[in-house]
């Protein structure tokens, strides 16, 4: 409906939109990151994934969402994904398997375990569950009976607070298929990037730079919004060192 008003406005061939907009105004804050995107980029496009299942799990703000939607976006063709909100589920097998339909297209009100397989098959696909900690009861169906039914061309990844249940690592057959990816809080070198980046400096205040060594995304964020723009680097620091990549398989 939309697109038939734009053309008959006279205004079909814009080169931009809003949501182009919207697009280029989320990549400016997307910064760090790049080894977990690496390894979950790297399995999403292997042969024969190292991992099936990734649990992506950490504090509020501390980025779970950037980064999935980062992974998605960098996904080269043929691989699919699919993105579901845990807040927009209903916490129950039909309503995980309702909006996965959804997702892939289908029009049935409750398809069928198989039905889901076989769409999925089509392709290799990478499908993410954001906000996971809201469907916490249906954590051992997931395990025990949806997942194992899905093709192994499928990488699922859990976005979460919390940490998956032991049974993930403990359960006959899920050793080794299961990966973590815990997120710590990004270092005062990606917080300046994403500052540069946003090209808003200049209230940034000395203070916030000279107490905080690390940070969550979404702080930084939020110190960018509000700020209105001069230089960062006036005071001198340096970025604690940064971990290796913890992944628990």
């Amino acid at each position: 409906m939309l697109q038939g008003s734009v053309a008959q406005s006279g205004v079909a061939g814009m080169t931009r939109t809003v949501a182009d907009r919207m697009v280029e105004s989320a990549g400016r804050g997307r910064v760090g990151r790049e080894r977990e995107i690496g390894a979950l980029l790297a399995a999403a496009t292997a042969d024969e994934p190292p991992f099936l299942v990734a649990f992506v799990h950490g504090p509020g703000g501390i980025g779970k969402s950037h980064l999935v939607r980062r992974l998605l976006d960098a996904l080269p063709a043929p691989v699919r994904g699919l993105y579901l909100d845990g807040r927009d589920v209903e916490p129950t097998p039909r309503g995980l398997r309702r909006a996965l339909g959804q997702a892939l297209g289908s029009t049935a009100t409750d398809p069928d375990v198989g039905a889901l397989a076989r769409a999925l098959a089509a392709r290799p696909t990478v499908l993410v569950i954001d906000t996971y900690e809201g469907l916490g009861l249906l954590d051992a169906w997931l395990r025990t009976q949806f997942l194992p039914a899905l093709p192994a061309t499928t990488l699922t990844v859990l976005a979460g607070r919390d940490r998956p249940a032991t049974a993930w690592h403990t359960t006959a057959g899920w050793q080794g298929l299961v990966a973590e990816f815990p997120l710590a809080w990004v270092t005062m070198m990606d917080s300046c990037l994403l500052l540069y980046l946003v090209r808003k400096a200049a209230t940034f205040r000395r203070t916030f730079l000279s107490h905080h060594s690390v940070l969550a995304p979404i702080s930084v964020s939020v110190a960018v919004s509000g700020s209105a723009g001069a230089r960062v680097g006036e005071r001198s620091w340096k970025a604690p060192p940064r971990k290796p990549l913890a992944i628990r398989a």
